[in-house]
């Protein structure tokens, strides 16, 4: 893995740093993370060429993270001429529609990619360069992921994680990049000491019980819920602060973080003041007494494992209802 910084300043005015840009090669992928103004200077600048990126990952949308994003589009649909495949990207959104105006037909870039699709000389240009007509319009495949997600490459991953900068006018996320050779977080921008950075980039992510996860998931999923699972604990406020569920189950014996430890984190941020929170434990020999940890701590109620499948949607669902209508 080798890391080239291609920008590492400020929306402030400079000739000699760009903005924010991560130049990352891995495997034979070539990966960008976020693309601030100037920061594709500095690409070119490099041994390495933009029809040569293939994938970009975003971390918010500030323009000082992404301005260079449309020149690197169109520079690489350009001269790569039909023979490198579609960019992947993947950021927060609303970074599909970002992407859909700027190079839709009637977009910011529309009217130039239709000159470049349809008037004789820039097709010229495009066969001498290798080109076969019909020329396709720029295509970046655009993933829109939120903490949580894996993004899988040939022999990488990245993990998306949270970082704390303008929320909530903007979704800002963390990447951790896995592969050959080593690991490396990067957080675009974070306000003061991220407890969610600080664990993405010591890889403390652990899985409690992953079938007890899936199992959950499809049931709540059954029942018609929309479910964000994830056994990342340290990074469960982060998530949270992220998604805004109405819902939050919490297993309540884990390796590293204390499920009590984690309601009690949630249930200190003001703008969760409406969220249910549920407690599992595998332990269900004393329900009562776990009941009573459970709302100590300041979660609504406790769910004993093993629980019923028939019933356990039924049984979040009204403990929510509880919650509120004001009986929790």
């Amino acid at each position: 893995m080798k890391i080239t910084l291609l920008g590492t300043g400020t929306p402030h005015p400079s000739l000699k740093r760009a903005c924010s840009g991560y130049m990352i090669e891995v495997g034979d992928d070539l990966i960008v993370m976020d693309h601030g103004p100037d920061a594709h200077c500095r690409l070119l600048e490099s041994p390495r060429a933009p029809t040569e990126v293939t994938h970009v990952f975003i971390s918010h949308l500030h323009y000082d993270h992404c301005l260079d994003y449309a020149r690197l589009v169109l520079q690489r649909w350009d001269v790569g001429a039909g023979k490198i495949p579609d960019l992947k990207v993947y950021g927060p959104a609303p970074i599909a529609r970002m992407n859909d105006l700027l190079f839709r037909e009637d977009g910011v870039f529309g009217p130039d990619v239709t000159a470049r699709t349809e008037h004789e000389l820039s097709l010229d240009i495009y066969k001498l360069r290798g080109g076969v007509l019909p020329r396709a319009r720029p295509a970046p495949a655009v993933t829109e992921v939120r903490v949580g997600d894996v993004v899988e490459g040939g022999d990488w991953r990245v993990t998306v994680g949270y970082a704390s900068h303008v929320q909530p006018y903007l979704a800002c996320l963390a990447f951790r990049l896995d592969g050959p050779g080593g690991s490396m977080c990067y957080s675009g921008d974070s306000g003061g000491e991220c407890e969610e950075i600080i664990a993405l980039a010591k890889g403390c992510v652990f899985d409690d019980d992953p079938q007890i996860l899936k199992l959950v998931t499809l049931l709540l999923e059954q029942a018609g819920h929309e479910v964000v699972a994830s056994s990342a604990a340290d990074q469960a406020t982060g998530i949270v602060v992220t998604q805004l569920p109405d819902v939050v189950i919490t297993d309540r014996m884990m390796p590293g973080r204390d499920g009590l430890d984690v309601v009690r984190r949630l249930r200190r941020r003001k703008e969760l003041t409406g969220l249910t929170i549920i407690l599992m434990s595998v332990d269900s020999s004393d329900d009562a007494r776990w009941r009573r940890e459970a709302k100590a701590a300041g979660a609504d109620d406790f769910i004993g494992k093993p629980f019923e499948l028939e019933t356990f949607a039924g049984k979040v669902e009204d403990i929510a209802q509880t919650r509120r209508g004001g009986g929790a």
